[in-house]
């Protein structure tokens, strides 16, 4: 294993060895600078551009002030890589996670992201979600932006599907299968 695969060893839940996913990662250390979160203005797409395909930014919307106590935050794609809708089949730009078509992989996101939140830290997940009605594995990591470098308004997130874990092959469905 060289370098490039070893996390950080102050990322505890970056837990990755995707080159592309610890390339942003670093990338995102370099934007914090004396911050302990890089704001969203902070991030240029080209410093990022070998990357991109594979990027998102994810805004949170917190619940109002006196909503109800199962109230949870709403997570927005503000961008999605071209190497993510392609992959997906469609492109949910503008949307929030309630409009991904595949409840389970719905509910991960959900949880995942709001586990980041939670931890106010750098986190990646691996798993497997349905695309096209087949199985694909996954690895992702997600990086929070904040303004105030307090409280997280955004994420920074990278979505890879390895080759070396799905048959040499990544996900090609039809494009627009879905149209939510």
């Amino acid at each position: 294993m060289d370098d490039s695969q070893i996390p950080p060893a102050n990322a505890a839940h970056v837990t990755t060895g995707q080159p592309v996913l610890l390339a942003l990662y670093r990338h995102w250390t370099a934007l914090c600078g004396e911050r302990r979160f890089p704001r969203r203005r902070d991030v240029d797409p080209a410093g990022m551009w070998r990357l991109i395909e594979n990027v998102m930014m994810i805004e949170v919307a917190y619940p109002a002030v006196g909503s109800p106590a199962d109230s949870r935050p709403v997570f927005r794609y503000r961008l999605i890589g071209t190497g993510v809708t392609f992959a997906a089949g469609y492109d949910l730009t503008g949307s929030s996670f309630d409009d991904l078509p595949d409840l389970e992989f719905r509910a991960f996101c959900q949880s995942l992201f709001e586990r980041a939140l939670a931890l106010a830290e750098p986190v990646s997940a691996a798993g497997e979600r349905t695309i096209d009605g087949e199985r694909w594995a996954f690895d992702s990591i997600l990086l929070p932006l904040s303004e105030d470098d307090r409280r997280i308004d955004a994420f920074l997130a990278a979505l890879v599907y390895p080759r070396n874990w799905n048959r040499g092959r990544r996900p090609k469905p039809p494009w627009n299968w879905h149209n939510a």
